[in-house]
């Protein structure tokens, strides 16, 4: 009689559990539903595009992205270096770009901006040009500048 007892006890625990499992993953599967790069359940996501050498020793990117409109007020960082020998042992970016919330459009729908990224070194510490190989990296993020969508490339000039 006892294991009996014990036996759908445990079988009613466990049928408990799997039902709040289904649909805990039930409720997140939508949400989280995107292409890879959306984070916080909403459509914030972003792309990299064409990256060429612009005039003045700077990068031009070619960005592509979608954000929110009820979420929070986010930028659009840009920033790239180079991604061979010459900057292995370099963390920092060498060039960096932001767009502000205000230029940005945040309606769910995608939209395409061309951001020119200056070189944040003067030009004879780090000589580069065309053909050399770059990393440029993307990232949607908030006021605080935590990161809701992020992508990274690797081009050649």
């Amino acid at each position: 009689m006892q294991s009996s007892r014990l036996r759908r006890r445990l079988t009613a625990t466990a049928l408990g559990l799997l039902a709040v499992g289904a649909g805990a993953v039930a409720t997140a599967a939508p949400a989280m539903a995107g292409d890879g790069s959306t984070i916080f359940g909403k459509d914030n996501t972003v792309a990299i595009g064409t990256v060429a050498l612009a005039p003045n020793k700077a990068i031009a990117v070619d960005v592509t992205y979608s954000c929110d409109p009820t979420g929070d007020k986010l930028s659009l960082d840009v920033m790239w270096r180079l991604s061979d020998k010459r900057d292995s042992d370099v963390r920092s970016p060498r060039g960096v770009a932001t767009v502000q919330h205000s230029a940005l459009t945040c309606d769910a729908n995608k939209h395409d901006v061309r951001v020119t990224v200056p070189v944040l070194l003067p030009d004879d510490s780090l000589p580069f040009g065309k053909g050399d190989p770059v990393q440029v990296t993307t990232q949607l993020s908030n006021l605080e500048g935590a990161p809701y969508a992020k992508t990274v490339k690797i081009s050649t000039l």
